[in-house]
C-alpha cells in the first residue's frame, strides 16, 4: 500500500504534497449468502486524491464504494475513514459528512435546484442564508450560472446539468470525502468528457478525496490519480495510471487497459505508414549545436549521422546536458548505437520495443542505411486516432488515451 502512495507523489498526483492515507479496508470480506464478493480486500486509499476502482461487471467495485458509507457493512474486516473505524459511527451521520454522487444522479424531483444542493447542509442545521450563499457558490463552481438555474427544476435541466447539481450538492457539505459510483455512464460522450474534464477542473481548486467507480478505462485513465484494478472480489493491480501503463502486472491487465483496441485500431500497420520525421545532426558537431538543433525542432532527442546521411545512434538531451562543460566533445562521443527498425516492420511487433527503449523513439533506417524517420508513440497514437475516426467517427480524446494504453500493454503483450 504504502509503495503505491510513493509512486503517486512521484508523478502521477497533481499536488505536491506529502501522501497519506485517508480511506483504508483493512482485510475486508463481504459474502452476500454463500456468493463471495470481496476477499481480503487490504488497501489504503491517499488524501486529496482521484482512486479509481475499477474492473469487469461482478468484480466488487461497487460493493467496495459501498462499505464506505455503510450502505453496506463487511462480513469480516473493518473499513477507516480519517482514522475513523465507520462501524463505529452513526451511519446517518458518517453519509452526512460524505458526498455521494451515483449515475441516477438521485436529485428530488419536487425541490429546485437551489434547495436540492442546500439539502445536507441544512440537515446539519446550517442556518438558510449561509446555505444559500454556499448552493451559489458551488453552482457556479460547477459551471451552472445560479441567477438562470437555481430556481428550475431537475426536469428542466440536461442529463449533463443535472449531473453537475449533483456534484455541487455532494459538495455543499464541505465533506473531506466524496464517493462518486459511475456518476457519467449515462451522459452521450461529448457530455461525459466535459464532465471529465470539470471533474479534474475542480479538484485543482477544492481537493478532495474522491474514490470513483467506472467500467471505462479511458476515464480512470484520464481522471484517477490512483487506479485501483479488480476482479472477482480481489485488487489485481493498484498503481499511478503511467505506472499501471508501463508496468501492467500479468495478461488480464494488459488485456483490460487496451491491448486489443490497439490491434482493432491498427491492423497490419508497418512502422513506414505510422513513422514521423527524423531531426538528425552529424556525429562530428559540438554539443552547443545540438541543443540549439533540439530548441529549434522541440525534440529531446536527435538521431546521429554520418555525412553521408547512414545511421549510427541516438543522444539524448540529458546526455548532452550533463556534457555539456566538455567543451572537446562531439555527438559520436555521446550517441548510443541504439538497434534502428525498417519501414517494413509490423507496429504491433515493435510496440514492446518502443515501450522500453528510454529515449522515447526508435530511428527508422531504410536498407541502403540512410535515416528516413523515427518511431514514436506519439506518431502511433497519431496513427491510431486517424484509423478511429475514419472507420467509426470515434472521439479524439478517447482514442489518444486507447493509444496511450495500448502502447504500454504493449510490452510483454504484442508479439
Amino acid at each position: 500500500m504504502d509503495a503505491a502512495l510513493r509512486r503517486i507523489e512521484g508523478g502521477a498526483h497533481r499536488s505536491a504534497q506529502p501522501l497519506e492515507a485517508f480511506v483504508e479496508f483493512r482485510h475486508v470480506s463481504k459474502r452476500f449468502g454463500e456468493h463471495a464478493v470481496l476477499q481480503d480486500l487490504h488497501i489504503a486509499l491517499p488524501r486529496g486524491c482521484i482512486t479509481a476502482l475499477i474492473g469487469p461487471s461482478g468484480c466488487g467495485k461497487t460493493t467496495t464504494l459501498k462499505l464506505i458509507n455503510r450502505l453496506i457493512d463487511p462480513t469480516s474486516g473493518e473499513v477507516w475513514v480519517g482514522g475513523e473505524n465507520v462501524a463505529q459511527v452513526d451511519p446517518v451521520q458518517l453519509r452526512r459528512r460524505i458526498g455521494y454522487v451515483i449515475q441516477q444522479i438521485g436529485l428530488f424531483p419536487h425541490m429546485t435546484v437551489e434547495e436540492n444542493v442546500m439539502l445536507v447542509p441544512r440537515l446539519n442545521g446550517v442556518p438558510k442564508p449561509v446555505a444559500r450563499r454556499r448552493a451559489e457558490e458551488l453552482l457556479a463552481l460547477v459551471g451552472l450560472d445560479p441567477a438562470l438555474y437555481r430556481h428550475r427544476y431537475p426536469r428542466e435541466l440536461s442529463g449533463g446539468q443535472q449531473q453537475r447539481v449533483g456534484v455541487a450538492r455532494a459538495l455543499a457539505a464541505d465533506p473531506e470525502l466524496i464517493l462518486m459510483d459511475e456518476p457519467f455512464s449515462a451522459l452521450d460522450p461529448i457530455s461525459r468528457e466535459q464532465l471529465q474534464d470539470e471533474l479534474v477542473r475542480l479538484q485543482q481548486s477544492v481537493r478532495k478525496t474522491i474514490v470513483f467507480v467506472t467500467h471505462d478505462m479511458d476515464e480512470a485513465l484520464k481522471i484517477a490519480d490512483l487506479i485501483v484494478l479488480m476482479r472477482q472480489g480481489e485488487v489485481v493491480q493498484m498503481d499511478a495510471p503511467e505506472d499501471l501503463l508501463r508496468h501492467p502486472k500479468d495478461d488480464f491487465v494488459r488485456e483490460f487497459i487496451g491491448e486489443k483496441r490497439m490491434r482493432q485500431w491498427l491492423p497490419g500497420e508497418t512502422v513506414g505508414e505510422v513513422m514521423v520525421r527524423a531531426v538528425t545532426l552529424r556525429a562530428d558537431l559540438g554539443l552547443a549545436q545540438a541543443i540549439r538543433h533540439m530548441q529549434r525542432q522541440r525534440v529531446n532527442g536527435l538521431v546521429v549521422t554520418d555525412a553521408g546521411g547512414e545511421y549510427l545512434g541516438v543522444v539524448g538531451a540529458t546526455e548532452v546536458v550533463q556534457h555539456f562543460g566538455e567543451s572537446s566533445l562531439r555527438l559520436r562521443d555521446l550517441m548510443t548505437p541504439v538497434d534502428p527498425v525498417t519501414p517494413d516492420d509490423d507496429v504491433l511487433r515493435i510496440l514492446p520495443r518502443l515501450q522500453r527503449e528510454g529515449f522515447g523513439f526508435l530511428p527508422v533506417v531504410a536498407a541502403d542505411g540512410r535515416v528516413v524517420g523515427v518511431l514514436t508513440r506519439g506518431g502511433v497514437i497519431d496513427a491510431m486516432l486517424r484509423r478511429r475516426n475514419a472507420v467509426a467517427g470515434g472521439s479524439p480524446a478517447a482514442a489518444r488515451a486507447e493509444g496511450a494504453a495500448a502502447i504500454a500493454a504493449g510490452e510483454g503483450g504484442a508479439r
